[in-house]
């Protein structure tokens, strides 16, 4: 049960739970933010992972004209810290706790997520007045898919911003009513921002093999991986796992990719089903589905399936875990007595899967490797630059004519490149 009192104690993370950003600070004289407010008269909807370093992003809307009242937030469970979802509750943004934090074990997080951006959007459109319009900041591609889908008469109306490679994907599949800036593929964001995300997501992988070895509910048969997935997250992943002494084979559709992989020190592999009983662990990079429900019969016993990529989507794990048993889950000290009222998350836990030719383990329940449950999985100075290309991104957006994906400004990723870099060097 749930203690709803528990839900509302003082916050205990406030060092951990960042109120201002450099970088933020930058690209906001940069602009003039202030004293131009260019995101007054609009309502703003916004799928983000609500950590300790999104305060100041939120803020900075504030500071360009947005009303706390006037900002829509659908946080992502397995990747949203609860004492961050209340601090935004308490400053007046509008969002609900039980919503973030909701979750079906046997359905696609993505289904579960779906449901909270429509529920957001609708009460959005409630509230619009005819003077006003709407800037959707997405993570995924979702939130700018239904608004076309779904409400196309107003989408006119709205400025987009999309932050993902399988947002990008998807919205290149729209025709679209309105601008959407596509902060995904900017050189920002894929050089320098991929390195910091498959760090994250390998340091963690590293140390829930240790918790699992500890705890006796998991070891590492040999150290033969293989990488589905060779694109920007997935070429920096595999420069970690070298780091930490793994043997990696990886595959990718594209030809060029593997060559690249190959040129690299890499083992390629142009079938991949013959590679399946040869590694311990198989590592999804792409953000789509990596492996078809009669290839796991190939994996051989105790093979670990690891998610570095975006939600579950990986491994069609929700299939996985109604078929498995929860054999660890790693709890914080630092979780709240009401956070422990939804346990076991699914996305903290290792589960076990029993199939008729061999048994195989989900790690994380088969969400991304880097959400652990810590108030900032990646340091806030590095995960600044994230923030700060959304934000120039939005600034963009809202005054963006033309109704197509458009590029993020190239002077402006020059500037901000640069003060990330002489920010970088003074730490």
């Amino acid at each position: 049960m749930r203690d709803e009192a528990a839900r509302h104690k003082q916050i205990e993370n406030q060092d951990d739970i960042i109120l201002t950003l450099p970088l933020l600070d930058y690209v906001s004289n940069l602009y003039s933010l202030e004293r131009n407010r260019p995101f007054s008269g609009h309502k703003i909807l916004a799928v983000q992972h609500l950590l300790g370093s999104t305060i100041p992003f939120f803020a900075m809307l504030e500071k360009g004209g947005a009303k706390p009242k006037d900002i829509y937030i659908v946080g992502k469970a397995y990747s949203s810290h609860p004492e961050v979802v209340e601090l935004l509750l308490q400053r007046g943004y509008q969002l609900s706790f039980d919503d973030v934090f909701d979750y079906v074990e046997d359905q696609p997080y993505d289904t579960v997520l779906q449901k909270h951006i429509i529920d957001s959007t609708e009460n959005l459109l409630e509230r619009v007045e005819e003077n006003e319009r709407g800037i959707i900041i997405d993570d995924g591609g979702k939130a700018i898919q239904l608004l076309h889908q779904m409400y196309p008469q107003v989408a006119d109306r709205f400025a987009c911003i999309e932050q993902t490679s399988r947002g990008a994907r998807t919205i290149n599949t729209l025709r679209l009513s309105c601008p959407v800036i596509n902060v995904a593929r900017s050189d920002a964001k894929t050089q320098l921002e991929s390195p910091v995300i498959a760090k994250a997501m390998v340091d963690e992988f590293i140390q829930a093999l240790k918790r699992w070895k500890d705890a006796e509910a998991f070891r590492l048969s040999d150290k033969r991986v293989l990488l589905l997935g060779y694109g920007f997250i997935g070429e920096n992943v595999a420069r970690e796992l070298l780091a930490q002494g793994f043997d990696i084979s990886v595959y990718d559709p594209d030809e060029n990719k593997l060559q690249k992989a190959q040129s690299q020190g890499l083992s390629p592999i142009g079938n991949r089903s013959k590679a399946f009983n040869k590694v311990s662990v198989l590592i999804g990079a792409s953000g789509k589905p990596v492996i078809q429900n009669e290839e796991f019969q190939l994996l051989k016993p105790n093979t670990l399936l690891v998610n570095m990529a975006s939600t579950d989507t990986e491994f069609s794990a929700w299939d996985l875990r109604s078929k498995g048993k929860n054999v660890h889950t790693n709890v914080l000290p630092s979780d709240t007595e009401y956070l422990k009222g939804y346990m076991p998350l699914p996305w903290r836990s290792l589960y076990l899967i029993q199939l008729p030719e061999t048994y195989i383990f989900l790690a994380n329940g088969g969400f991304p490797s880097d959400f652990s449950g810590k108030i900032n999985p990646i340091p806030a100075d590095e995960i600044q630059l994230t923030a700060a290309l959304l934000l120039g991104g939005a600034i963009q957006a809202v005054g963006a004519k033309e109704l197509k994906f458009i590029d993020l400004d190239l002077q402006f990723q020059e500037n901000v490149i640069a003060e990330y870099l002489r920010l970088k060097s003074q730490r």
